[in-house]
């Protein structure tokens, strides 16, 4: 509001030469200090500069101060916040404009190559080096199991590394890879790829080329376990044991002897895994899944409620199939 509109219309060209002197010197200074001292790259010295080439609001202070003292008169003083309000105006342009720009030129990055395996003659593949792989990389180590792992994400990599883990840089799901690591002789392969196409593609390759070998896969959820399943691969759920466990927890705070507890849970676990496989046989019914799920968990109640043992998912599927074109919108199924 203390800029002089009279001021800006009969002076435009000096406002707009000093507007030009303001942004260009503190643009310029401000690269070269991103550049050398900040040790940026030219892109992010450029962001700098133009986020940061107008004028500060605070010269609108210095400005009234140095006026109300006598450095300068009130033309002058005008003429300069004229200039920096036009400055603070002009900045959010020219921010966006240089992004803009820089966008539609990215830096591409040449590809990182693939790192050489040499052939250790490993027991042990695991193809992913997550939290999931990691884990079965360190039990492995604690036994002196020769294994080698090999990741997909060069960031991953680099960052295992920082803690001496031997990983290899590479994509499992690629033939060559896997010859060059000495797959022909692995006894197990671990599937450990998060993303679930990768997985089920590695899965794959493994299966088709070293039939003889075990493979063990880390499973999403129930429908990737059981196109694990469909490839004869022994599918494990992420997150089903430690839920489970935490569900064990949760019984003995709530006052249930330990003992008793960790019986539930082992009978749960029985349970569901039975489920788990008795549905892989309907799992493309969806009718008949949803028929299932709820029968089991009418048994698992009666389970608990009479101690009993096994059995009980014997007969699912067959009442399930009888009674799936009956049944009326059940609650949606949840694998």
């Amino acid at each position: 509001m203390s800029v002089d509109l009279a001021r800006m219309a009969a002076e435009p060209l000096v406002i707009a030469a000093g507007v030009l002197l303001l942004m260009t010197v503190k643009f310029a200074v401000l690269f070269a200090v991103g550049l050398r001292p900040g040790k940026l790259d030219v892109r992010e010295a450029l962001l700098l500069g133009s986020v940061l080439a107008l004028g500060g609001e605070f010269a609108f202070v210095v400005f009234g101060e140095a006026q109300r003292v006598g450095l300068f008169d009130g033309v002058l003083r005008d003429r300069l916040v004229a200039i920096v309000g036009v400055s603070m105006v002009l900045t959010p342009l020219l921010l966006a404009g240089l992004s803009r720009l820089l966008s539609a030129h990215p830096v591409r990055k040449p590809a990182r190559a693939y790192d050489v395996i040499d052939n250790q003659h490993p027991q042990v593949l695991i193809a992913g080096f997550g939290r999931f792989g990691q884990i079965v990389a360190r039990l492995l180590l604690a036994q002196r199991v020769r294994f080698v792992a090999i990741e997909h994400s060069p960031e991953q990599v680099d960052f295992v590394r920082r803690f001496g883990n031997q990983i290899y840089y590479g994509d499992p799901t690629r033939l060559e890879l896997l010859r060059a690591a000495g797959a022909e002789g692995v006894k197990v392969f671990v599937v450990a790829i998060e993303d679930v196409e990768a997985n089920l593609k590695a899965a794959r390759l493994i299966r088709h080329e070293y039939p003889q070998a075990r493979v063990l896969a880390r499973a999403r959820n129930r429908r990737h376990a059981w196109e694990l399943m469909d490839l004869g691969v022994e599918a494990v759920r992420e997150t089903f044991l430690s839920s489970l466990f935490l569900g064990e927890r949760v019984l003995v705070a709530l006052g249930t002897p330990e003992a008793v507890a960790a019986d539930r849970a082992r009978r749960f676990r029985t349970h569901d895994e039975a489920l788990l496989r008795t549905q892989y046989q309907v799992y493309d019914d969806e009718a008949a899944l949803i028929q299932t799920s709820q029968e089991a968990r009418k048994d698992l109640e009666q389970l608990f409620a009479a101690d009993q043992g096994e059995g009980v998912l014997g007969g699912l599927v067959d009442r399930a199939r009888g009674s799936a074109a009956g049944t009326a919108d059940p609650e949606p199924y949840q694998p």
